[in-house]
């Protein structure tokens, strides 16, 4: 359309026109903008050219973003506390922010008390800390991802915990109390608040005493699921918080001598 020596303008409207400019003639990125593929994978943009005389022409074009592999953008832990003197104690999964989709880590921790198992921070086997020695950890975790790109950050792991004084239960009891909560390394001068997370959370409850217990609706079975997973976070006045997993597991009770004759005489 450009004919030697006319002069053109450019008109640019459409979905994603704010992101581009002309120049010379070029189509381009705006100066300070970039497009991410996981956003947009494709821009549809429309030019209309207007030449000296008046005359224009318009056409809409599909620009397909080309995928990068992106760089981890931080690490955060599902738990943050292990308990006092407790050997080969977890620490909670890694979970890593990266704007890949279904992208995979490989892990490595700088303190050789801890290793990474699974994505899971925990201590090795023969590995405990004393709380009162060391009251919090900092640790350096770094992942790297599929495409060999590497991030590292800095977590503070507190030593302490919430502390379940039984960790069973049995069977078929509705409601049935577990143990007693206590808390080593949060000050707290009234009273604690606590609170439960996970999938299987919705099955327990803490009572303001303190006592983890089953719902009163809610009876275990050993055969259905012979554990639950979840996590116990406190909170004291000044918002400091401390968040364990706690996994505690079912005791089979086998039937009654009246229940036995019963099925074997049935």
């Amino acid at each position: 359309m450009k004919g030697v020596g006319d002069t053109v303008t450019y008109t640019l409207s459409g979905p994603h026109a704010e992101y581009f400019e002309v120049i010379n003639d070029q189509l381009k990125l705006k100066d300070g903008i970039s497009v991410n593929y996981e956003a947009n994978e494709t821009l549809t943009i429309a030019v209309q050219v207007t030449d000296s005389g008046g005359l224009t022409a318009t056409q809409t074009f599909s620009i397909n973003v080309a995928d990068v592999n992106d760089a981890p953008s931080a690490i955060n832990l599902s738990a943050d506390s292990i308990q006092d003197g407790l050997e080969g104690a977890n620490v909670g999964q890694i979970l890593v922010s990266d704007e890949d989709s279904n992208e995979s880590f490989t892990y490595s921790v700088n303190d050789d008390r801890f290793e990474i198992v699974d994505g899971l921070l925990k201590l090795k086997t023969d590995q405990s800390i004393d709380y009162n020695s060391e009251p919090s950890v900092d640790i350096q975790i770094t992942v790297t991802d599929s495409g060999g790109i590497e991030y590292t950050e800095t977590l503070t792991i507190k030593v302490g915990g919430i502390i379940l004084d039984t960790k069973s239960f049995s069977e078929n009891d509705a409601g049935a109390s577990i143990g007693n909560l206590s808390v080593i390394g949060l000050d707290a001068t009234s009273s604690l608040i606590y609170s439960l997370s996970g999938e299987d959370a919705r099955f327990f409850e803490i009572t303001t005493e303190g006592v983890l217990k089953l719902k009163d609706e809610f009876q275990a079975d050993y055969e259905r699921d012979a554990s639950y997973e979840f996590k116990i976070t406190v909170v004291n006045e000044t918002g400091d918080s401390l968040t364990t997993i706690t996994t505690v597991t079912v005791e089979d009770v086998g039937p009654s001598i009246g229940e036995s004759q019963s099925a074997c005489l049935g």
